[in-house]
């Protein structure tokens, strides 16, 4: 097979998720068809018995009204009876309509149809009963209320009782379906999902011994390589994945392998020859190393006097710089903190101004308030004599006139508060009306005194911008001399670096020609050391 590790794995677990999916889907296909089941149960038998239920109800509220109707002794708790019954009456038909609408079946409709029919019938002799209400024969009403009356709403409790039989067998038909189909999906899920493992697990199996097998003989290789042998041959293989792709790496790691131990063989014969050389020249090297060492010490030591002397005059140079530079910034910080004095002047005169503005507002929304508790005051005295009134009213009215006698005492009452109320805001008003007065004074006041500060500002900032100038051009002048002192001193320390530098690579010549001189009869020893190492790859 030409397919890589990664893809028989991807494949393998594309395969799985497949099964899952398939077994996912036929659950989510049952539980809609589980919800199906719900919703219809909800829609038909449960609506079928709470409208079966509140028609039931109301035609026992009419049987009552028509009985209360019987019974009143004004033509207002008649109408008041009547007018129950006729709503009742509706709520029923309604509720007939909702049984209608939601039975499934012809015998649902059938008894929806006779009971409503059997309910219509009661009609007429509703009609009777108040008709002899009407006429004022109560006794014969009550009679026929007591004998046909009663029968009909018996005959309709009957029939109601059958709707809801009707509805409860429904029901009880569509929960068995519904726990039937649950126990299938449960059944067929476990079962789906039981055959989904065993694959996985099978396919997981074939696949992982597809690919240990064939790495366990590769890494029994790459020991035999590890421990020094080099004739271990690898097993070929026709795999174009990546296990055929390491079990030929390897077969070309050996023999690359063996080929570069021959030619390290070669080598060290070549470097036996070369050692003897290199030491005849390294003691050449070290004797010239060390006159070249000697020389440039000399150099050195004269170049770092020079260098002191040039360090000390920019030490000074840098000391005069910073004194200048400091009172440079103590100048700018005492002009912009002038600016910042007179923006701030500024501000606040306008502040001052907006003050004033909102004051002199206030005070006229506070002649307006008072405008306005003059006309709270008069409703409040119209209210009162208002409530006086209605009092007198309800006193002549007599008992009738009581309810009406307790709202006017209300009134009255929400009357002298809203004037004791008005009362309080005047005097917070007149206090208010003051205290804007000592304000307006204040900020005028306040005003004056900014427009003086302000102008010492501006004298204050004119003379510091000449203070700062004529120190800004005299700090100029000592910074090009620190700078200029500066680039000296830069200059000596580049010659004495540079100086150390070949001071420190003459040291490092030397030591370097001895360790070469070294090195080179420690060549001696690690070619033949090479050799013996070679040999027990060589085989």
């Amino acid at each position: 097979m030409r397919f890589t590790i990664g893809q028989k794995l991807l494949l393998s677990f594309s395969v799985i998720l497949i099964v899952l999916g398939a077994v996912n889907i036929y659950s989510l296909s049952q539980i809609n068809y589980l919800a199906s089941l719900t919703s219809d149960m909800y829609n038909h038998p449960l609506v079928v018995t709470r409208a079966v239920l509140n028609a039931h109800v109301g035609i026992i509220k009419m049987h009552r009204g028509m009985k209360d109707l019987v019974l009143a002794r004004t033509a207002e708790d008649q109408q008041l009876a009547k007018s129950v019954v006729e709503e009742y009456e509706r709520e029923v038909l309604k509720q007939f309509d909702i049984v209608r609408a939601s039975v499934t079946t012809d015998e649902g409709r059938a008894l929806v149809d006779e009971t409503e029919s059997v309910f219509k019938g009661w009609k007429p002799i509703r009609d009777e009963v108040m008709e002899f209400i009407r006429v004022g024969q109560v006794n014969r009403a009550a009679t026929i209320t007591r004998t046909k009356g009663a029968d009909y709403v018996k005959s309709i409790e009957t029939r109601m009782v059958g709707l809801q039989d009707y509805a409860k067998a429904n029901s009880e038909g569509m929960l068995g379906n519904a726990s039937q189909a649950q126990q299938n999906v449960l059944v067929t899920s476990a079962v789906a999902l039981l055959v989904a493992l065993l694959g996985s697990s099978l396919l997981a199996y074939t696949i992982a011994r597809s690919i240990t097998i064939p790495l366990k003989s590769a890494v029994t290789v790459a020991g035999q390589i590890a421990a020094g042998n080099l004739q271990v041959e690898v097993e070929h293989t026709w795999r174009h994945d990546e296990i055929g792709v390491l079990a030929n790496s390897l077969t070309m790691m050996i023999a690359n392998l063996r080929e570069q131990i021959e030619e390290i063989v070669k080598s060290a014969d070549t470097l036996a020859g070369s050692i003897g050389q290199i030491s005849t020249a390294t003691g050449q090297l070290t004797a010239n190393a060390t006159e070249t060492a000697t020389a440039v010490n000399e150099t050195t030591t004269t170049i770092e006097e020079v260098r002191q002397t040039a360090q000390v005059s920019t030490e000074k140079a840098r000391y005069v710089s910073d004194i200048a530079a400091k009172a440079l910034q103590k100048s700018q910080a005492g002009r912009e903190a002038s600016d910042r004095a007179i923006n701030g002047m500024n501000h606040v005169g306008q502040q001052m101004e907006s003050i004033a503005e909102s004051i002199v507002r206030l005070s006229e929304q506070s002649q307006a308030i008072g405008e306005i508790i003059t006309t709270v005051d008069d409703v409040a005295e119209q209210s009162n004599l208002l409530a006086v009134n209605a009092a007198i009213e309800a006193a002549k009215a007599g008992e009738h006139g009581k309810g009406f006698a307790v709202v006017a005492q209300e009134i009255k009452s929400l009357a002298e508060q809203s004037k004791l109320a008005t009362n309080q805001v005047r005097r917070i008003l007149t206090d208010i009306q003051k205290a804007t007065g000592t304000a307006v004074m204040a900020t005028e006041q306040g005003s004056k005194a900014v427009e003086a500060g302000l102008q010492q500002t501006f004298e204050a900032g004119a003379a510091i911008s000449t203070l700062t100038e004529s120190v800004s051009e005299a700090a100029q002048a000592v910074m090009q001399i620190a700078a200029s002192s500066q680039q000296q001193l830069v200059g000596m320390d580049q010659v004495a670096m540079a100086m150390e530098n070949i001071n420190q690579a003459s040291t490092q010549n030397v030591d370097g020609a001895r360790q070469l001189s070294s090195a080179a009869h420690d060549l001696e020893g690690l070619g033949q050391n090479l050799k013996v190492l070679v040999a027990r790859y060589a085989g």
